[in-house]
């Protein structure tokens, strides 16, 4: 799953979950959900594979409400994770 996935369904997952990415930060990385993980935690491993964080899911949600309003068009998926992905990396 990659985050324009996640964005698909985003209203059905759960706050309590933290997303990393795969290996790299890129929007098209591979991410988890994982539950309870420090967001303070910059990288973790899990089965020998290393995770950068992201954001929570509940962030990604709120951020999303607050845009979501004041654009005038429904942006697509794509569109939207691009803007979720650009929020984590220079503003959150």
């Amino acid at each position: 799953m990659i985050l324009e996935d996640l964005i698909k369904v985003i209203d059905d997952v759960d706050d309590k979950f933290v997303i990393f990415q795969k290996s790299e930060l890129s929007i098209n990385s591979e991410i988890a959900l994982f539950e309870g993980e420090d967001s303070a935690n910059v990288s973790i491993q899990k089965n020998n594979i290393n995770y950068l964080y992201l954001l929570e899911v509940d962030i990604v949600k709120e951020f999303l409400d607050g845009w979501l309003k004041r654009i005038d068009i429904k942006p697509s998926a794509q569109e939207i994770a691009l803007r979720v992905f650009q929020y984590a990396i220079n503003d959150a």
